[in-house]
Parts: structure tokens; sequence; C-alpha cells
């Protein structure tokens, strides 16, 4: 309930006084309002009483009412500042999980959101991480510049995050391929950097195989085309790929380093396309028919895959 807004807080005390004034002026009109009330000269009458009790009650609604508005005010400029620090908070927040380049979650948010898949609640989920890493996209970076080739980045990024479905998940993955670095120091970079993108994506082997699987004639027919408005010369684009089973007794560390040994068997094809995956048996268990063994079959036409046997 908001206090009375008057319009000049001492307006109401200015009209008392006024008409205060007015009735001692008035010397006839007081003395008959002062037998009426005080009647009989004894103050202490049930008119003179009531007088007193609605006049002290006036007073104390008025100061109440003044105090009241004043601390109102007050709560609301609070309420108005504190609103605009948790506004800024959450979009300073939301710029600290996000890759300024690409636009979409970058490698913080990717291991805040592994963290999260492995509560009590979503345990029983099972969940893929795979990594893509653009082929030999250090070479157009060399020859065209980072301006150019960060669009490229941003229009393949965005291109894939729009189309993305509700179990799948993507993030800017920036991997240092430095040697002299540390691994930790290569993996848990924040900020922007390189040319990979990891995913998280809800259900089984296949499931993960599948996605890659439509990344392929993307790659070929929607974001190759598009690097000659970009560029000024049409480059092809490729890329290798690991996939990744994850349960709940994984570490983070470990996802990161199983990703990192299949992509390194990826990267060893010379081939436009080659995938590895984690674990490598799965498929053996898959019946001949139906659209999971389809997925592997599939990946073996869109890909040179390379296990580790």
């Amino acid at each position: 309930m908001k206090p009375i807004q008057l319009e000049n807080k001492y307006g109401i005390v200015i009209g008392i006084s006024i008409l205060i004034i007015g009735l001692i002026t008035s010397v006839d009109k007081i003395s008959k309002f002062m037998l009426s009330v005080f009647s009989d000269n004894n103050f202490l009458n049930w008119k003179s009483f009531a007088f007193i009790i609605l006049l002290a009650c006036f007073i104390i609604w008025f100061l109440m009412n003044h105090f009241w508005s004043k601390e109102y005010k007050e709560h609301q400029k609070t309420k108005f500042e504190r609103d605009n620090y948790m506004n800024k908070l959450k979009v300073e927040e939301n710029e600290r999980l996000v890759d300024l380049v690409t636009g979409v979650p970058n490698m913080k948010s990717l291991e805040q959101d592994l963290s999260d898949y492995f509560t009590e609640k979503r345990r029983i989920k099972q969940i893929q991480f795979i990594l893509i890493d653009l082929r030999n996209f250090r070479k157009i970076n060399s020859d065209y510049g980072f301006m150019k080739t960060n669009k490229i980045l941003r229009m393949i990024a965005q291109s894939i995050y729009v189309t993305m479905r509700r179990n799948e998940d993507m993030y800017k993955y920036p991997m240092s391929n430095d040697s002299k670095k540390g691994f930790l120091d290569k993996f848990y970079r924040i900020h922007s950097g390189g040319d990979e993108f990891a995913f998280i994506i809800e259900g089984d082997q296949s499931d993960a195989i599948g996605f890659v699987n439509r990344l392929v004639p993307r790659f070929i027919n929607e974001f190759t085309p598009k690097t000659k408005s970009i560029l000024g010369k049409k480059e092809k684009l490729s890329f290798y790929s690991a996939i990744v089973q994850v349960n709940h007794r994984d570490e983070y560390g470990d996802i990161i380093e199983r990703a990192h040994d299949c992509y390194n068997l990826a990267k060893e094809s010379k081939k436009d396309f080659s995938l590895s995956w984690y674990p490598h048996d799965l498929e053996d268990s898959m019946p001949d028919t139906g659209w999971q063994k389809k997925n592997y079959l599939n990946a073996r036409e869109n890909f040179h895959v390379v296990l580790n046997r």
C-alpha cells in the first residue's frame, strides 16, 4: 500500500493555521464554538474529548504519512538501484560466458554446463561430448587476416547455433597447440581463440554421429559458398571431429583428455572430413537394421573414420 502523496506536504498545516486564525478573529463565533465544545466551562466532556481525539489522530496521521512517504521514496530509489545493479550483473555474467567473436557460449560456460549435467537430478541422462576443428583454417587466417576469418567463424557458429535442437548445446572451444604449454593451459583458456567448437548432445553415441553427419553437407553446400562474399575468393571449409561418450563418474579433465586423444587420431587423416569416437566398440552392439546403425554407416561415407583399436 502506497502512502498518500500530497502535492504540498505542508498545505494542510497551513490551511488549518489559516482556519484557526480566522476563527480567532471572529470572537463571537469562536465563543459559540468554545461554549459548544466546552459547555458549562467543563473542559473534559464528551465533545471536547472527541475533538481532541480527532485532532490528535489527524496530526499523527499527517506525521506518519509524511515520514512514510519519505521512507517509501527512499525504498523505491533503493529498489531501482538494486534492480539496475542486478541487470548489470546479469549482462556482465552473460558476457563472461559468451565468446566475443562468435557470440556463442564459451569454454567457461562449457565447464559449468558439464558440471550441471552430473547433478543427481540429471544423472540418468546419457550425453556425448563432440569436438570439431576446422581443417587448414590457420592458412586461411594467414592469407586473409583475422578480421575476415573472424567473420567466417561467426557465420559458421551462428548458422549452427540457431538451428540447434533442444537436446544440443554449442560452445566456442579455444584449444592451443603450443607444445610448450601444459595440458590445462591448452584446454582451460576462457577467451576467444582458435577455430574449434564443442558440443554436448543428449543421447547415445549414434545421436552424436548423426549430428556430425548433418554438418558435412552444410559445410560443403552452405558454409563454403559463403566464403566468397567474405574473403573475395571461395575457400573450401571442412573439419575433423572427435566424439566421446560421457557418464556421471567422469571428471571434467577426463572428458577433455579422451576428446584430445580422439581429436589427434582424426587430425592424422589427410581427407577433408575425418572422425574418431570413443568408445570404439559400441557400434557392435547395434542391431543391423534401424537408424542407429545407419548413422554409423553414413559416417563412414561422410568421413574418414579413425578408431583407436
